[in-house]
């Protein structure tokens, strides 16, 4: 996932939209929106796309039980990055591999037949972007 600097994704490889709905949000939802927003258990100190805006120092192999709005849960592991450019970070980068109970596995199973969807709500301007849909 790529974020700006107001921590909402610009990029998120999602191999199915149903999966995103599966775990209660929209597209429009989850890119017009920060990362802390779609999740009961993130705030801007638990974030780990907002700890390293505000430190500027990567989070490697991080582990993580993320909850979402309709109490979807799974376990993340993920390494965070910031974007720096002349000093100025301007956003975020991170790679996760989820992990499911097999109970969710034999549910996200139901949509593997579905078309790879992909989609990208960021501007490139002067080789910084942004997401100006975001709240």
């Amino acid at each position: 996932m790529f974020t700006d600097d107001k921590g909402c994704a610009i990029f998120y490889d999602l191999a199915d939209l149903n999966i995103l709905l599966a775990i209660g949000l929209t597209p429009d939802e989850f890119f017009h929106s920060t990362v802390t927003d779609n999740y009961q258990n993130l705030s801007s100190e638990t974030s780990t796309i907002f700890k390293v805006m505000q430190t500027g120092q990567p989070i490697l192999n991080y582990e993580q039980q993320l909850t979402t709005l309709n109490s979807f849960s799974y376990l993340s592991l993920s390494s965070t990055y910031p974007i720096i450019e002349q000093g100025r970070t301007f956003g975020a980068i991170e790679f996760s591999k989820h992990f499911y109970e097999s109970k969710q596995i034999k549910y996200l199973d139901n949509f593997l037949g579905h078309k790879l969807y992909r989609d990208n709500f960021y501007n490139l301007s002067s080789r910084r972007f942004y997401n100006d849909q975001c709240r």
